[in-house]
């Protein structure tokens, strides 16, 4: 079963809270997306294209392999849009 995880996108903010979380995360650790994905293999074009806002849905397993690489300070959540709010078609 393949699960996503549709990432929240409004007009005042066009990244997931796990963006701004990674970015955060890549900053404070004095690392760049690169260096970044090479030590968790990671694909440094799919990070990119959350960061920038480019792609909508998250698979499960992408979101939990950033978790981990974070030691929790990105949680899956954090790509998730909130229960109670409809996904747009």
């Amino acid at each position: 079963m393949n699960h996503m995880v549709h990432i929240v996108r409004g007009m005042d903010e066009p990244t997931a809270p796990g963006a701004t979380l990674l970015r955060e995360y890549l900053t404070s650790k004095k690392s760049s997306i690169l260096a970044f994905c090479e030590q968790h293999k990671l694909s440094r074009h799919q990070i990119q294209r959350y960061l920038r806002g480019d792609r909508r849905r998250m698979s499960v397993d992408f979101a939990l392999r950033i978790q981990m690489a974070t030691d929790g300070e990105v949680p899956v959540e954090s790509w998730a849009r909130p229960a109670t709010e409809p996904v747009a078609a």
